[in-house]
């Protein structure tokens, strides 16, 4: 008997399937098999989990040309596409490219039940955490679990999570400097996670033992 043709796989089990490639998998490659494949990526099933390359672009912040701007456009209009393809409220995780300020603000009001986020630290960070992060965590209410990398705003971040985010249960931070306000932070909004998972600024850099011991004491 001839087996089934791939092109045949029930659209519930191929979009499982597809769903677990990758953005630029699902874009580039997938839609170019066949129809029934190209279809299946416009399934907002598809796009749960956004995972955006970590630096789509890098812009010098002291001398903006034409082409940064117009790099930035393409990117916007990029991030815009991804995320419409998830219809918006379908996207349960997200991982954010670095260097992004607007873009990410895009991101909060067309996702506004977001579970998941991934921020990566930019250039631009300083700029992020004083201006659009407020403004993010208080549309992203629901969200549960945040993973930061590179950032020395960590106490400026769990404070916005303890202010707007009553849901939230995991902090994974990577990358980052870990010390005495970082450790009061953590200890004072959120001293009940259920997951806390730290791993400092390198190899070398370990947390200190009063603030494991913090840390430890206050996050019960």
């Amino acid at each position: 008997m001839e087996g089934r043709k791939w092109e045949e796989l029930e659209m519930e089990c191929l979009v499982n399937i597809l769903g677990r490639v990758g953005l630029e998998s699902l874009l580039l490659n997938v839609p170019l098999v066949c129809k029934s494949w190209c279809k299946a990526t416009h399934n907002p099933q598809c796009w749960t989990r956004i995972v955006f390359p970590s630096m789509l672009y890098q812009i010098n912040t002291q001398q903006v040309t034409f082409a940064d701007r117009l790099v930035k456009s393409f990117m916007t209009a990029f991030l815009k596409l991804v995320i419409n393809r998830s219809c918006c409220n379908k996207a349960g995780m997200i991982a954010l490219p670095g260097f992004c300020t607007n873009e990410a603000l895009i991101v909060a009001h067309e996702c506004p039940a977001l579970r998941t986020l991934f921020l990566r630290y930019g250039s631009s960070y300083d700029k992020f955490c004083v201006i659009f992060m407020p403004k993010l965590f208080q549309i992203w209410k629901n969200l549960e679990d945040l993973m930061l990398v590179g950032t020395d705003k960590l106490n400026e971040i769990v404070t916005q999570i303890s202010l707007h985010c009553k849901n939230f249960k995991t902090l994974r931070v990577k990358l980052c400097e870990i010390k005495g306000k970082e450790t009061s932070a953590i200890v004072t909004n959120l001293p009940n996670p259920k997951q806390l998972i730290l791993r400092p600024l390198c190899t070398s850099t370990i947390v200190e033992s009063e603030d494991l011991k913090t840390i430890l004491q206050g996050c019960k």
